[in-house]
């Protein structure tokens, strides 16, 4: 059996990384919903509901965090702890947080809606739907699982990007983006970075 050496080895998981991650943070892709427009209308699929549920009844009193999701992505996993901790820092404070999952689920079947309902019995009250035919997904511009859009009371969004700089580990984060841009829309005040580009595994949605 042909072993792989280790100079092949690392040039190989670096391509991987770079294939899954992106760049460092940057300016997101300018496809993505602009800055400043609406939460556009979109009918999804409530899992735990088991019914249909438009984006305007998914919206929060003072802000909604939508996370395009995954039930099989390891950066998912990696980031899964530190979403749900957002999740419960800011719920108390009208803040709504909503997981898309928009990845094929004829070619993926642990991302339909089954899996997902499985998935979302962890999850609390956090609402968990399914965009069967990506609409919503290509409506936002989402590229990756997690790729964060953050709207404020209006509906307006005010954040696009990344949860955070460390999608390896929460005790090398640096700049904490999403939970930076959730604060200071609750005050009022104007995101400090809110355009960068998302971490994550490759959105995988039905052609």
């Amino acid at each position: 059996m042909r072993t792989l050496s280790a100079g092949w080895l690392l040039p190989g998981m670096l391509l991987i990384s770079t294939l899954l991650l992106g760049a460092h943070p940057a300016h997101a892709q300018t496809d993505t919903l602009s800055l400043g427009s609406s939460l556009p209308e979109a009918t999804l699929y409530d899992v735990q509901e088991e019914a249909s549920v438009s984006t305007d009844a998914l919206q929060g009193q003072q802000a909604t965090v939508v996370l395009f999701w995954s039930n099989q992505c390891l950066w998912i996993d990696r980031y899964e702890e530190r979403v749900l901790d957002l999740r419960d820092t800011f719920a108390e404070r009208g803040v709504q947080f909503v997981f898309v999952n928009a990845n094929d689920a004829e070619a993926f079947t642990d991302e339909g809606r089954r899996a997902s309902a499985e998935q979302a019995q962890s999850y609390g009250d956090l609402r968990y739907v399914r965009d069967g035919d990506a609409t919503f997904a290509r409506q936002l511009g989402a590229e990756r699982t997690p790729h964060a859009f953050l709207f404020d009371a209006e509906g307006t969004l005010v954040y696009r990007g990344a949860v955070d700089d460390s999608p390896g580990s929460p005790d090398e984060v640096e700049a904490a983006y999403l939970r930076e841009a959730i604060q200071a829309t609750l005050n009022g005040e104007s995101v400090p970075e809110a355009d960068t580009r998302p971490f994550g595994c490759m959105l995988k949605p039905p052609r």
